[in-house]
């Protein structure tokens, strides 16, 4: 369940940036639970100086001319800053609807009005401008199998809004959410685990009809496009090898079910056999779920 702290919940502190990513290293030795990314938003929330964090690392940039420092998460809105070895620090910024050329609202890397979830936990902060809203939702990933179309069980929980000093949790793969653009500029720092263990996929979802509509190109899902582009060209053993060993070694089980389906699809293998070798459990998804060539590598973003 999205977790959200507003400003009237916030308390002026003289917690810094510096002492939340002391906070950051001092749990990196464990697996952190929801209860622990309930904590380091709460953390986040109590925190100041951001801002000031910002423009001190981009002078920082130019001061030492280190270009190496200079790392982009999502083309022009994004800007990736440091932090710890097992959480980045990024910041996003929100151009306002009259700044953005139509119809491409999801040009340069903004995804206004593009319902997502995201297989990683999502951490953000309003630092700067009056925020984006967005529409929330909330699925069981456990229940999507990750097909073209497929139609999901999305609940409609309510619109935020991530104005200054307010914090939003996004819980990886569960919740859902589309944004949209503010009334003037806005950014929001965002901390996310460097780490995933990916189990579920990233998916676009029709909210009009609540099927799955794209898949995104990161994670899991970047990594059987670039496998479904090998096997659309290269149909020989190598490639076929190269596919099996993923589909044996990936802990993600969407991605494990998605590359059986394709070495199925390719080299008509049987999919039951399949479903043995990469060790893919039943009550997940069953072998003659997929019957049809639905599964769609080509429409990830």
């Amino acid at each position: 369940m999205v977790m959200f702290l507003s400003p009237s919940q916030y308390r002026p502190s003289s917690q810094s940036v510096d002492d939340l990513t002391e906070h950051l290293r001092s749990i990196e030795g464990s697996d952190i639970s929801d209860t622990g990314y309930q904590r380091i938003a709460e953390y986040l929330h109590k925190t100041s100086g951001e801002l000031k964090f910002v423009e001190n690392f981009i002078k920082d940039i130019f001061y030492s001319k280190d270009r190496t420092k200079v790392v982009d998460g999502y083309g022009e809105s994004s800007l990736l800053l440091g932090g710890t070895e097992k959480f980045a620090f990024r910041i996003v910024k929100w151009t306002t609807r009259q700044n953005i050329v139509a119809p491409d609202l999801d040009r340069e890397g903004l995804v206004y009005d593009l319902v997502h979830n995201h297989d990683f936990h999502l951490i953000t902060k309003g630092i700067h401008g009056d925020g984006y809203e967005t529409d929330i939702y909330r699925c069981k990933p456990g229940e999507i199998v990750g097909a073209y179309d497929e139609s999901v069980d999305i609940q409609y929980q309510g619109r935020l809004k991530l104005i200054d000093q307010s914090v939003i949790w996004y819980e990886q793969y569960s919740d859902i959410h589309a944004q949209y653009p503010p009334e003037s500029f806005s950014i929001s720092f965002n901390i996310i685990p460097r780490e995933r263990n990916l189990r579920y996929g990233q998916f676009v979802f029709d909210r009009s009809t609540g099927r799955i509509k794209e898949f995104t190109r990161n994670g899991a899902s970047r990594t059987l496009s670039l496998l479904t582009l090998l096997c659309d060209f290269d149909r020989s053993d190598a490639a076929r090898d190269i596919a099996v060993d993923l589909g044996e070694t990936t802990t993600n089980l969407w991605l494990k079910t998605a590359v059986a389906h394709l070495i199925s699809d390719r080299w008509n293998s049987d999919k039951a056999e399949l479903w043995d070798k990469f060790e893919i459990p039943v009550d997940f998804v069953r072998p003659d779920q997929f019957t049809s060539d639905r599964f769609g590598a080509h429409r990830i973003r």
